[in-house]
């Protein structure tokens, strides 16, 4: 009888214990928004690079308009982040988040001077 006592209890804090919402544990993709404009134009593109938890290295290159030096890039990733933008050979570092639940957040607004 007493084996059988410790096992319900046993069982039952099994149960319970048992987590059965797991939303955080799954991934969750969210939008990035980067956008700036580039003056004294050397260079027509610009690119981004940063490791992607789920596809591996993630590498963007966008066409910069050469008439008004604006640039738009729009991605997706899985949680918050560093990373790299390339222009020209030089990289600068950007620490982004996701965007979950179509919430509004403004664009990272970038301006580079050369």
């Amino acid at each position: 009888m007493k084996k059988i006592i410790l096992f319900c209890i046993g069982l039952s804090m099994l149960l319970f214990s048992c987590n059965l919402n797991n939303e955080d544990d799954i991934l969750k993709k969210g939008s990035v928004v980067i956008q700036g404009k580039i003056e004294n134009l050397n260079s027509k593109y610009i690119c981004i690079a940063f490791q992607d938890i789920v596809r591996g290295q993630a590498h963007y290159t966008q066409i910069i308009d050469t008439l008004t030096g604006n640039f738009h890039f729009v991605f997706d990733i899985y949680h918050e982040q560093d990373i790299n933008l390339e222009y020209n050979n030089e990289y600068s570092t950007l620490y982004v988040e996701p965007v979950y639940f179509g919430v509004y957040v403004p664009p990272i607004s970038v301006m580079l001077c050369h």
